[in-house]
């Protein structure tokens, strides 16, 4: 959640024109994918 936390303004902001809300969603995803793998 670290890395997705720190990713989001920079995909929210500079890379936001180049793609950066599709990556910003995938990376979101993979964390939240970690948690549950993690919790279970």
């Amino acid at each position: 959640l670290l890395i997705a936390g720190t990713y989001t303004p920079f995909a929210l902001g500079p890379l936001r024109a180049r793609g950066g809300l599709a990556m910003l969603g995938v990376i979101w995803v993979l964390a939240l994918f970690g948690v549950i793998m993690k919790a279970t």
